[in-house]
């Protein structure tokens, strides 16, 4: 429980080495964090007591994941050197600085990225090889619960006593934070129309209404968005299967309550949909970064190198774009700026992983159809997984810590159903 919580306190429970803190990315430095010395401590146990359970010595999508590695690796090899830091860029508006550095360490910011993947990937293996009992699912759904509690509480405490606006507690970002509780509502949602009981029913009813208001308090358009789209995603493939009064019930008392919260929360909303911001005009000048990460893939066959997109914009990109454009900003989108920095053999193997994963997760659809738990954690992945990807279309999601470990997580969860339900065909199985 404590390795899941901790995945919400990256920086408070951790170290950055040869910390990079003034350029822009999401990694910053080779992180050590607590969850790091959770993982160790269960690969420890795990490996005193290998013969005891059906371990897994190559899970899928282990492979995707290794060949989007090297990609990354071949990227890096092309891209070690050091390149001076240009003067300040002044535009019609404002003056843009450079990062408080005499050059820009293109050998350097790759490897903190590569060393955050090879992080996930430990963690990755070690909890599939947990979750081979699905017991553990239910350790880690009550390490869930903590994290929303303790989250919300947080929230709360930002807006109704130090009165900040949009909420973003030890995330780091407003948007971050709206993906991390919109992933953990969806988690939830399913487990609602599961339970057996009403008193379990409302818990799991208050956990994503905690979600929810989490959400709200962030005021992100997206992440209001993504929660919705994980929450239909669950009810599409629950509905028929968990249908009974009770659910019936509880949607109907949700969706009242519901409608209230947004009902007192509608000027702030509206504000921020229609008013504050122009969506249309925001998606062009977004649509500048992703040209950046275009002429990059056109331009290096692998890229720039992980990591190093913000640097190559500083030195030459951003400018071709656009003389107005402000230099340093990375695409809001996972896949141009994987598209920018790995160019499109990264792309391509970036799409092999999610392929595999969705793939995995329909195929668990179907073959825990007959068991009632299993299907409704799988349902809950899937949607969670959906709200991930959905934001990181709109934001720099999926490489910032806490929303990269959940997401590591859902993965363990989707990769463990479906060894389980594989037939084994010996102890260490394996597969690609």
């Amino acid at each position: 429980m404590l390795l899941i919580w901790s995945s919400c306190e990256p920086d408070k429970f951790g170290i950055n080495f040869f910390s990079r803190e003034f350029y822009r990315a999401s990694t910053r430095g080779f992180e050590l964090s607590l969850i790091d010395i959770c993982a160790l401590t269960l690969a420890g146990n795990l490996l005193i007591n290998w013969k005891e359970n059906k371990r897994i010595l190559l899970p899928a999508l282990t492979c995707p994941y290794l060949f989007y590695l090297l990609i990354a690796l071949i990227s890096w090899a092309l891209n070690c050197q050091n390149l001076p830091v240009p003067d300040p860029v002044v535009t019609n508006k404002y003056t843009i600085y450079p990062p408080p550095y005499a050059q820009f360490e293109l050998w350097l910011y790759p490897l903190f990225e590569i060393s955050k993947i090879l992080r996930g990937l430990f963690l990755f293996w070690i909890l599939v090889n947990y979750l081979q009992n699905p017991e553990y699912i239910k350790i880690i759904y009550m390490g869930l619960l903590l994290t929303v509690i303790y989250l919300t509480l947080l929230a709360l405490r930002d807006r109704y006593i130090f009165g900040f606006h949009r909420i973003k507690t030890n995330l780091g970002h407003a948007n971050s934070f709206s993906t991390y509780m919109a992933m953990l509502g969806t988690l939830f949602f399913p487990l609602i129309l599961y339970a057996k009981s009403w008193l379990s029913s409302f818990v799991y009813s208050f956990l994503v209404a905690c979600c929810g208001l989490c959400v709200i308090l962030t005021v992100s358009r997206g992440g209001l968005v993504a929660m919705a789209l994980g929450i239909a995603c669950c009810l599409f493939f629950l509905c028929r299967r968990i249908f009974s009064l009770k659910n019936i019930i509880l949607l109907s008392i949700g969706l009242f309550f519901t409608a209230i919260i947004l009902f007192i929360s509608s000027d702030t909303l509206i504000n921020r949909f229609f008013n504050k911001q122009d969506a249309s005009e925001d998606m062009t000048y977004r649509g500048k970064y992703n040209k950046k990460a275009k002429l990059m893939a056109a331009e290096n066959v692998f890229g720039v190198g992980i990591g190093n997109f913000s640097a190559w914009s500083w030195l030459k990109y951003a400018r071709q774009v656009d003389e107005q454009l402000p230099p340093g900003t990375p695409p809001h989108n996972l896949w141009f700026i994987n598209l920018g920095e790995l160019g499109y053999p990264g792309l391509i193997a970036f799409a092999i992983i999610w392929i595999r994963l969705y793939w995995m997760a329909f195929l668990n659809l179907i073959k825990t159809r007959k068991d009632k738990y299993l299907y409704t954690v799988s349902t809950a992945c899937l949607g969670a997984s959906l709200v991930l990807h959905f934001q990181s279309m709109l934001q720099l999601g999926y490489r910032q810590s806490p929303q990269y470990f959940l997401m590591i997580i859902i993965c363990s969860i989707i990769v463990a159903i479906h060894h389980i339900k594989k037939e084994p065909l010996s102890t260490t199985a394996t597969t690609t």
